[in-house]
């Protein structure tokens, strides 16, 4: 696994790093302020289902939650198809390879980037990416109303 600065406020919430099978992007932010490193946020809510089946026919949850998440200097950003709903089959984080640069900036220092990310889409938003670093921001327990 790659490392992810505040992980535990997410993982301590699931007793492990959740697989974010399921998980819907509620906002996507990309954001340059003041000529600074480039950076995506997600806020996402992420659930762990049990084996038990409710009353409609879904799987419960044994936890849920909403996390923001910060990646840090990103780079070779490819985003597609963000809809009304948006939701992952996974969650991908790598460490980068020597093929994995930013174009713009080449294959030199200034194009490497620690770490790649990929999420595959269930329905809607589906995206891949480099970055620097990964941080929780925020992470906190959800409860569903409906």
């Amino acid at each position: 696994m790659v490392e992810i600065d505040n992980e535990a406020l997410l993982s301590n919430l699931f007793g492990h790093w959740p697989d974010f099978h399921d998980a819907e992007i509620f906002a996507l932010i990309l954001a340059a302020r003041d000529h600074s490193a480039p950076a995506i946020d997600i806020e996402v809510e992420v659930a762990g289902m049990s084996s038990e089946i409710d009353e409609r026919g879904f799987y419960r949850d044994r936890q849920r939650a909403r996390a923001m998440i910060r990646f840090h200097n990103v780079a070779r950003v490819r985003l597609t198809d963000f809809l009304d709903q948006n939701v992952m089959s996974s969650l991908e984080l790598a460490h980068c390879t020597s093929d994995d640069y930013d174009e713009f900036f080449g294959k030199g220092p200034e194009g490497r980037r620690k770490f790649k990310v990929q999420w595959e889409s269930a329905i809607g938003s589906q995206a891949d990416f480099l970055c620097d670093s990964i941080e929780v921001l925020s992470a906190a327990p959800f409860a569903r109303t409906t």
